[in-house]
């Protein structure tokens, strides 16, 4: 494959949007809109003490945008942009302070997959993490009642139990894909 023309159409600082002409090494050329973004942490977390998942909940505007969806909130893993010079393991602790408050101890995180969010559009890359946290040695009712987030995020933090998580897939509540995934990983790792 060669790049036969490289057009940026759009510029934003956390992705763009590029028209880019390949040729094949069978001579067919063919275009595609591309959506380059920076790749992404998804931790799921699971409170060692209430055996619960720690989700935030917040607005999304592709959620918004989504007339099929009814629903402009998602519940989803401890997520966000990887910055430059971060592992994805560095990046999960750092949004999790930012979005929690809660420090989590790096033993306890494993990376368990990573992946391309939109293949056929995106080149971004989501890594999969999974970390305990033992809820008793914190304030959690002030983390469950305060807004978290840094900038306009209004991150409000949720927790299910597993077998909740899964019954708000079957019934919608819970539509995210990279939520799905964590919440799967979870009862692999951790029953019910």
């Amino acid at each position: 494959m060669r790049v036969i023309k490289d057009e940026q159409i759009f510029k934003h600082p956390f992705a763009s949007l590029s028209k880019k002409t390949i040729e094949s090494d069978s001579g067919i050329v063919h275009s595609h809109l591309v959506i380059e973004k920076k790749d992404a942490v998804c931790l799921t977390l699971f409170d060692t003490h209430t055996k619960k998942l720690l989700f935030v909940k917040q607005f999304r505007a592709g959620a918004h945008y989504n007339t099929s969806l009814n629903n402009s909130f998602t519940v989803e893993p401890i997520a966000g942009h990887i910055d430059p010079g971060e592992s994805p393991i560095q990046s999960a602790l750092r949004e999790a302070l930012e979005e929690t408050t809660i420090e989590i101890d790096e033993s306890k995180i494993e990376l368990f997959a990573k992946g391309l969010t939109s293949p056929g559009i995106s080149n971004e890359i989501h890594y999969h993490l999974i970390a305990t946290f033992d809820s008793s040695l914190l304030d959690m009712n002030s983390i469950l009642n305060s807004v978290h987030g840094i900038d306009d995020e209004e991150i409000q933090i949720v927790m299910y139990s597993i077998k909740e998580a899964m019954e708000m897939i079957s019934t919608g509540e819970i539509f995210a894909s990279h939520s799905i995934i964590g919440i799967m990983k979870a009862a692999i790792t951790f029953g019910e």
